[in-house]
């Protein structure tokens, strides 16, 4: 049983048939993860892998010719088209609140602008990479950067949902294990470590960012993105959460 997500102000708020929708994406990845996973491997060492060496006279001798014959194979294909479109139908139920939900969290910005305890600066000028542009990175439609709208927060907005989801609520209420565990880490290992700045990298919306902040409450973090829509709202919810 996971923790529930955080529900700060910043976080787009579903009615109940958007969470319904939410929670049935977030129970089929899981149980696809879980249970229908384990099954790829009995296909591989059971079906696919005796086929290959009875054909060609020897084992498979890396992962790419594993990953050509498992593609070949009925059982391994409908495993992965089912993921992919769980991911897709996710991305899908968390846009529709996220539309309906876009004038109350732009006027959260707004209010969180206002009074900061951070500052937010963008590059209006900035050219975004082609990696990014290319391909929508897992699949978020429009990736992390596009914008819609004036001030656009909504790729941040559909993330920051999204993740919890993605994760099955493993990375914590407010999505933050990895920035937890490694500065709990740091702080363990180097206990008189007091680092004067901190820069995350491709911060998205910050979900390690503030844990930075939490464990080193005297130093500069600073939090890099191409991502302007993930920088406005991860600048929001870091207010929302402080």
């Amino acid at each position: 049983m996971t923790e529930q997500q955080n529900r700060h102000s910043m976080l787009v708020q579903p009615d109940h048939d958007e969470e319904s929708r939410q929670s049935l994406c977030q129970a089929m990845r899981a149980h696809l993860l879980d249970s229908v996973q384990k099954g790829t491997r009995t296909v591989f060492e059971k079906r696919v892998h005796p086929q290959f060496t009875k054909s060609s006279g020897r084992p498979m001798k890396d992962r790419h010719e594993v990953r050509r014959a498992m593609s070949k194979d009925h059982f391994y294909r409908l495993y992965s088209v089912s993921l992919r479109t769980t991911q897709e139908l996710m991305w899908d139920s968390i846009i529709d609140t996220v539309e309906r939900d876009l004038d109350r969290l732009k006027e959260e910005f707004k209010n969180k602008s206002r009074k900061p305890s951070g500052s937010l600066k963008l590059n209006p000028d900035l050219e975004i990479p082609r990696y990014h542009t290319a391909a929508d990175i897992h699949l978020q439609p429009g990736g992390y950067h596009t914008e819609f709208t004036e001030d656009d927060i909504s790729a941040g907005a559909i993330f920051d949902r999204a993740l919890y989801i993605y994760g099955n609520g493993t990375y914590g209420a407010e999505n933050d294990a990895m920035g937890s565990i490694v500065s709990g880490k740091i702080k363990s290992l180097f206990p008189d470590f007091k680092p004067k700045r901190i820069l995350d990298m491709g911060c998205t919306v910050g979900n390690s960012t503030l844990p930075y902040v939490r464990a080193f409450p005297d130093a500069e973090v600073y939090a890099v993105d191409v991502g302007a829509p993930c920088l406005r709202y991860g600048h929001a919810r870091a207010e929302s959460l402080d």
